[in-house]
């Protein structure tokens, strides 16, 4: 278990880190840091409006189901729901390849 942070450690933490740093480095880190934030928020609301919306397909899928009665009417639901899938599905790895960038460019 590492010691608790003391006003000492703290003293030293800022000598060793942060004393001699430019703070208009800073200043530009944290507007940095607020937009990275900022599209990483917008980015999450995108992605969970689309699972949300793919949530209200799918239950949709199952009512349609459960009233058809043809196989050719749930062949057609089925073919829907495989397409709505393939679409989250891309869009699950372009939010996966947005924050693999966000990563990058944190570090």
């Amino acid at each position: 278990m590492a010691p608790p942070i003391t006003e000492q450690i703290n003293d030293k933490l800022f000598e060793k880190y942060l004393a001699e740093c430019d703070i208009a480095q800073f200043v530009k880190i944290r507007g940095e840091m607020s937009e990275l934030m900022d599209d990483l928020s917008e980015s999450l609301q995108h992605a969970g409006s689309q699972a949300q919306a793919f949530g209200g397909h799918l239950d949709g899928v199952v009512q349609n189901v459960e009233r058809s009665s043809s196989i050719d009417d749930i062949k057609g639901l089925l073919t829907a729901l495989v397409e709505e899938t393939r679409t989250m599905r891309n869009s699950t790895q372009l939010l996966h390849e947005h924050l693999e960038a966000v990563n990058a460019h944190l570090f």
